[in-house]
């Protein structure tokens, strides 16, 4: 499998690292992003054995400062109900993850998308927030999530 379009010089300031690509025949295509279809995320088909079950999810870097509008984008095009963070924003004084969320009643313009956080509970090993995204260009559409960290 190819990791060829990571490369494009269009593309190459949408990554956080330069060694971790998405393979071009599953990546996350943007349909409505003004900076490209290109976002560093795959789509993810993992079967359990002998169920039939198969789990479908995306995985994808953490958003920089200057992705996080697209990051959003893609979590509303692909009707995502769940976003999972498996990394912290800083790890060892080191930026691993832009902080991507408005904060608790807090919203955020990420391109056409305003992102309200309207929950958020932590625990000593999770934090849990639940946020309503909404197109300003649709009149009352909005989608509800779940992130867990």
């Amino acid at each position: 499998m190819t990791m060829n379009d990571c490369r494009l010089p269009s593309n190459l300031n949408k990554n956080r690292y330069r060694d971790v690509c998405p393979y071009d025949a599953t990546r996350v295509r943007l349909s409505s992003s003004p900076t490209g279809d290109y976002i560093n995320a795959n789509y993810v088909n993992m079967e359990i054995p002998s169920s039939g079950i198969v789990n479908r999810y995306i995985a994808c870097q953490g958003p920089l400062a200057h992705t996080s509008a697209d990051h959003w984008l893609m979590v509303w095009e692909q009707l995502c109900t769940h976003i999972v963070m498996l990394t912290t924003t800083v790890e060892r004084g080191r930026a691993k993850c832009h902080h991507y969320w408005p904060r608790l009643h807090e919203s955020h313009e990420y391109g056409r998308l305003l992102v309200t956080c309207i929950r958020d509970h932590d625990t000593p090993n999770c934090s849990y927030r639940e946020f309503s995204v909404r197109d300003r260009t649709l009149p009352t559409l909005v989608m509800c999530l779940h992130t867990f960290k």
